[in-house]
C-alpha cells in the first residue's frame, strides 16, 4: 500500500494545513544603531553589556513569539479536521431530527398516540371464510414527561364497544382493567415497595406456592428499580455524547499522527441537486491500524469520560437487576486482556495484510455528512460499503446503501438498496425503491396525491397497494383499501392513525395481585376463562371454535 503519511522533514506529501506550518517567515535580528558620542572605557563596557543583553532579549522574545504563533497555528490546523467532522456529525444529526417525518414520530411516541384498526368481518371472511363481526383496534398512548403510558385494545361493532381492555403504566403502578376479563374490578402491581411486596407474595419461589416464579426472574424483579425517569436517560445521553466527542478527537489525533488525513474537493449529484463537498480520506496498512487501535484501547482504559459512561451504564443495568460492579469489572478486565495480548492482534493483522480505506464527504455549504465509503481488505478479500443520504436529511432526494464482497472469495456478493425521491412538491410526491441481490433486482414505486390523499404502492409490476393518506391538524391517517397481485385481491379495511398530541386515560383504583391469597388468585383465573368463553360464544360460533381449539 502506498504510504500516505506526511513527510515531516520536507514539503513533499504535506497536506495544505501542514504546508502552512512549514512556511513560517524567519525574522532577521535588526542591527543596533551606532552611537556617535564617545564614552569612557568603563561606560563603553557597561553599555556594551547592556546592548548584548537587550539584543538577546529581543532575539529570545522574537523566538518565543514565533514559537507561540506557530503553536497556535499548528493547534488550529490540527483541530480543523476534528472541528469539521464533529460539526458535520452534529449538523447531520440535527438535520435528521428536524425533518418532518422524524418530528412526527418523536411527538407520537413522547406525547401522542398510534392506533391500528382492522375490519375483522371483511378480512377473515375473505382469507379464511370465517364470519366474525366487528372491528378490532389497538392504541398506544404515551406521555413521557409525566412517565405515563397506556395500551388500549377494543372490539367494536359499529358505534358500540363489544369488549375492551386497557393497560395503564406510570411510576407508581401497572394496572389492567377490562369488563370482559374482570368485570368492574381492575388488577395491578404497585411499584412502590415492590421488593418487599414480592417477597411476601404468592410469587416468591421460597413461599412454596403453586404460582411461584422462576428463581432468576424473581431475583431480577426484586432487584429492579422502577424509578426510571426521563431525566436519568437525558443525563445518560449527555454523558454518552461527551465520551463520543472525546473518542472522536482522540481517534482523529491518532490517525493524523500515525497515518495522515488527506483533504480534497469534489461534487456529488443526487437527483435535482448537485453539492460541492470536502472529502476526508484515510488509508492505513496493518501496522498503522495496530498503532491506532492500541492507542484507542489505552485511551478507553484511562479516560475519565469513559469511566463515567460505564458508571452511568452500570446504574441503568442495576435498574433491571444486573450487578453494576460485575458489569464494570468485566469491561475493564476485557480491555486489560486485549492490551496484554495485543501483539497477537498485531500479528493477525500483519498475516492478513490488512488495509483500511475510508472516505467521508461533507457538504461545503451545510457542513453535513452525506456520503461514506468504507473498504476493508484482508486475506485477499475486499469488503466495500457505501452509504449516501442527501443533499440534506431535512429534505432527502436520495438514500442508498450498498455492500460488495470481492477478491479471492468463493461467492462474490453485491447488495444495493436505494430510495430516490423523484418529486416532492406541495401537491404531489413520488419516489422509487430499488433493491439488488447479486443479479436479482426488484423495485417499487410510491405515488401520493397530497390534495385528495390518494396513494399507491406498486411492487415489481405485480403487487399493488391502494389507499389514502391525509395529514391535518397534527394527525396522520392512513387507510389501506385494497391489496392485490396478478391473480387476487383483498380489502383489509386497515386504518393507521398517528396523533402528535393525545391524553392518557386516568388510572383506576385496583386490587394489587401481590397482596392476594393463592386461592383468590386461582378463582380469578377461573373467572377470566369463563368470562372470555361466554363472550366469544355470544359474538359468533367461529370465534368460540377458534378459542376452544387454541386453548
Amino acid at each position: 500500500m502506498e504510504d500516505n503519511r506526511n513527510d515531516r522533514n520536507g514539503t513533499e506529501n504535506l497536506s495544505p494545513d501542514q504546508e502552512l506550518q512549514q512556511q513560517e517567515p524567519q525574522q532577521e535580528p535588526q542591527q543596533e544603531p551606532q552611537l556617535q558620542e564617545e564614552l569612557p572605557t568603563d561606560a563603553n563596557e557597561d553599555f556594551s553589556e547592556k546592548k548584548k543583553s537587550s539584543l538577546w532579549l529581543k532575539i529570545g522574545g522574537g523566538l518565543v513569539a514565533a514559537a507561540v504563533i506557530a503553536a497556535v497555528i499548528f493547534g488550529i490546523l490540527a483541530n480543523t479536521t476534528y472541528a469539521l467532522l464533529s460539526s458535520a456529525i452534529k449538523n447531520t444529526s440535527q438535520a435528521a431530527v428536524s425533518s418532518e417525518p422524524v418530528q412526527l414520530l418523536k411527538s407520537v411516541f413522547t406525547q401522542g398516540s398510534v392506533e391500528v384498526a382492522l375490519d375483522l368481518e371483511n378480512l377473515l371472511d375473505q382469507m379464511f371464510g370465517i364470519e366474525v363481526e366487528g372491528q378490532v383496534s389497538a392504541k398506544y398512548i404515551s406521555n413521557l414527561k409525566d412517565s405515563r403510558a397506556a395500551f388500549l385494545l377494543a372490539l367494536n361493532d359499529g358505534s358500540s364497544t363489544l369488549a375492551d381492555a386497557t393497560l395503564h403504566a406510570n411510576k407508581d403502578a401497572i394496572v389492567l382493567e377490562s369488563d370482559i376479563l374482570f368485570g368492574k374490578t381492575a388488577y395491578g402491581i404497585g411499584l412502590n415497595d415492590l421488593s418487599d411486596n414480592l417477597e411476601s407474595s404468592i410469587f416468591n419461589p421460597y413461599n412454596d406456592s403453586y404460582y411461584a416464579l422462576d428463581d432468576e426472574l424473581y431475583d431480577s424483579l426484586v432487584e429492579m428499580d422502577p424509578d426510571i425517569t426521563i431525566e436519568r436517560y437525558s443525563e445518560y445521553q449527555k454523558v454518552l455524547e461527551e465520551a463520543t466527542d472525546e473518542a472522536l478527537a482522540v481517534l482523529l489525533k491518532s490517525i493524523d499522527k500515525n497515518v495522515g488525513i488527506e483533504r480534497d474537493s469534489d461534487t456529488i449529484q443526487f437527483v435535482d441537486t448537485t453539492s460541492k463537498v470536502t472529502v476526508l480520506s484515510v488509508s492505513a496498512d496493518d501496522k498503522e491500524i495496530s498503532i491506532v487501535l492500541r492507542e484507542m484501547l489505552e485511551w478507553m482504559k484511562d479516560s475519565e469520560k469513559v469511566r463515567l459512561l460505564m458508571n452511568k451504564t452500570a446504574d441503568l443495568m442495576d435498574d433491571i437487576g444486573e450487578d453494576p460492579e460485575d458489569f464494570i469489572d468485566d469491561f475493564y478486565d476485557e480491555l486489560s486482556l486485549m492490551l496484554e495480548d495485543f501483539d497477537d492482534v498485531a500479528d493477525n493483522l500483519e498475516d492478513a495484510e490488512a488495509e483500511v480505506h475510508l472516505k467521508l464527504y461533507i457538504t461545503k455549504r451545510g457542513k453535513e455528512l452525506v456520503k461514506v465509503e468504507f473498504e476493508v481488505d484482508a486475506y485477499d478479500e475486499r469488503n466495500q460499503v457505501e452509504m449516501v443520504a442527501g443533499p440534506s436529511l431535512r429534505d432527502v432526494e436520495l438514500i442508498s446503501l450498498s455492500y460488495r464482497l470481492s477478491g479471492d472469495v468463493y461467492y462474490p456478493a453485491r447488495y444495493t438498496l436505494s430510495y430516490t425521491v423523484q418529486e416532492n412538491s406541495k401537491d404531489f410526491y413520488s419516489a422509487k425503491l430499488q433493491f439488488r441481490d447479486n443479479e436479482d433486482r426488484s423495485s417499487a414505486s410510491v405515488t401520493w396525491d397530497k390534495k385528495d390523499g390518494e396513494f399507491r404502492i406498486k411492487a415489481d409490476d405485480s403487487y399493488t397497494v391502494k389507499g389514502t393518506m391525509l395529514y391535518e391538524k397534527n394527525r396522520l391517517t392512513i387507510q389501506i383499501r385494497n391489496i392485490s397481485d396478478e391473480w387476487d385481491s383483498i380489502k383489509p379495511g386497515l386504518t393507521i392513525i398517528l396523533n402528535k398530541q393525545d391524553s392518557t386515560p386516568a388510572v383506576p383504583s385496583y386490587t394489587d395481585i401481590l397482596e392476594m391469597e393463592e386461592s383468590d388468585f386461582e378463582y380469578l383465573g377461573e373467572d377470566i376463562y369463563e368470562n372470555v368463553e361466554d363472550f366469544l360464544y355470544e359474538i359468533g360460533d367461529a370465534a368460540y371454535w377458534m378459542f376452544d381449539l387454541f386453548y
